[in-house]
């Protein structure tokens, strides 16, 4: 009688336990990609009011100099952003010219109001530390 060997088995595939450390391994890269994204997110809000308050400092100063007038009280630092977004217009030769804080909603009013403070002799003043 011819015997004939059995083919040995080739293992296929991947073992349970291998696939839980797979699994494992991603959901920390994921939880760490996560919080990496959120401190960058937050980082990139303080940057953009920042420099919308920076604008803002430099589009009121260049309205005052222009004559234009503003409603709100020099002490509300929101309320002057808001007629910034709605735009002042000039006197006299500068009368049709629009000074317009462009590109903030009033919705980001109250984040860019932070980062500004008022001085009496020259207006609003741009103030990094957001106090």
């Amino acid at each position: 009688m011819n015997f004939i060997p059995a083919k040995p088995r080739v293992a296929c595939g991947f073992t349970l336990v291998e696939l839980i450390i797979a699994v494992a391994v991603i959901g920390v890269l994921t939880a760490i990609g996560i919080s990496s994204m959120t401190g960058l997110t937050e980082s990139a809000e303080v940057s953009k009011d920042r420099r919308n308050a920076q604008f803002a400092a430099t589009i009121y100063s260049s309205a005052r100099a222009a004559g234009a007038t503003f409603s709100s009280p020099v002490s509300d630092k929101e309320g002057l952003v808001h007629e910034l977004i709605e735009g002042k217009s000039g006197r006299g030769h500068l009368r049709d010219t629009v000074f317009q804080l462009s590109g903030v909603s009033f919705t980001e009013a109250s984040s860019l109001a932070r980062y500004l403070e008022f001085s009496g002799s020259v207006g609003l003043l741009y103030n990094a530390d957001g106090n």
